[in-house]
């Protein structure tokens, strides 16, 4: 949403599954938005069935479209690292699926991924590999030998981390120590940092 400029912004969403559901609110309005089913281009029944939303979106030249995904992923509460780094890679098979049935990599993710840029998650080459650095994200993808090639995603937030900006240092805080029962669930298995920046954009370099 462009909160600086008065428009009339148009609802979409898309089932998450029988109880959930994922909206996107645009200027633009529903008839550039398609809604894509997930059983169109995976049959698997992995952890990212209830985490992403699926959209084309046309855009206004009308000769192209990009892929939008709508993400909310697994929260750290009752989940250790091991259990987020299976759940991450999951997710990203699934999104390489959905580019694969698309025909393109003109992708951005956007949502709460419930975790900071610099978790494991967010930066390995098997999970998202998501960079700081829109330059390396050019290079399109990471290869490695023997294992082969990774796909880049740039994440613009790491720029945003801090308070040299003399915005606020994140996007949302929090102390699992004020809380007796998430101290317990949390604090053995993450380090919390006060101010963590779990909702971001990550952008293809096609983008």
């Amino acid at each position: 949403l462009n909160a600086k400029q008065n428009h009339t912004f148009y609802e979409n969403y898309a089932l998450l599954d029988t109880h959930r559901r994922m909206s996107v609110f645009s200027k633009f309005d529903n008839t550039r938005f398609k809604v894509v089913d997930r059983y169109q281009f995976t049959q698997s029944k992995s952890w990212a069935l209830s985490q992403l939303a699926y959209f084309e979106l046309v855009l206004p030249n009308k000769l192209e479209s990009i892929s939008l995904i709508l993400a909310h992923l697994y929260s750290k509460t009752n989940k250790n690292k091991e259990d987020l780094l299976t759940n991450a890679k999951n997710v990203v098979n699934e999104i390489q699926q959905f580019e694969k049935y698309m025909g393109h990599e003109k992708t951005i993710i956007v949502g709460d991924f419930n975790a900071n840029p610099f978790d494991e998650m967010m930066y390995r080459h098997d999970c998202f590999n998501a960079t700081m650095s829109s330059k390396t994200a050019e290079k399109k993808f990471l290869q490695i030998k023997d294992a082969g090639k990774f796909p880049y995603f740039y994440n613009p937030a790491w720029g945003l981390l801090g308070d040299l900006q003399k915005n606020v240092p994140a996007t949302f805080y929090f102390s699992p120590f004020t809380n007796e029962v998430l101290r317990d669930q949390i604090s053995k298995n993450h380090h919390y940092f006060g101010w963590n920046m779990l909702d971001f954009v990550l952008l293809r370099a096609d983008i």
